[in-house]
């Protein structure tokens, strides 16, 4: 007897435990989205920052930019740390 009542509680428990994780995820997500994603964004836009070239060149051969990186030689990735 006793046992079937701790099997229905905690039944209940596990139930309502699954749904206050997708009640608080949803929650903590859509904040961190909102927060670092759109925080991210309105303080780009303030300083005029583009990260994506979104304008069309017709006389453009290629849209490959070369990277700025310095060239290293072999040796010197060798015990880095």
């Amino acid at each position: 007897m006793f046992r079937r009542i701790w099997q229905a509680i905690k039944k209940g428990f596990l139930a309502f435990s699954h749904f206050m994780q997708k009640v608080v995820n949803t929650i903590l997500l859509t904040i961190v989205y909102f927060v670092g994603v759109g925080l991210t964004s309105l303080i780009s836009k303030l300083f005029g920052k583009h990260y994506m070239e979104l304008k069309l060149d017709k006389d453009a051969k290629s849209y490959y930019k070369e990277c700025m990186s310095t060239k290293k030689v072999k040796e010197e990735f060798y015990r880095m740390y």
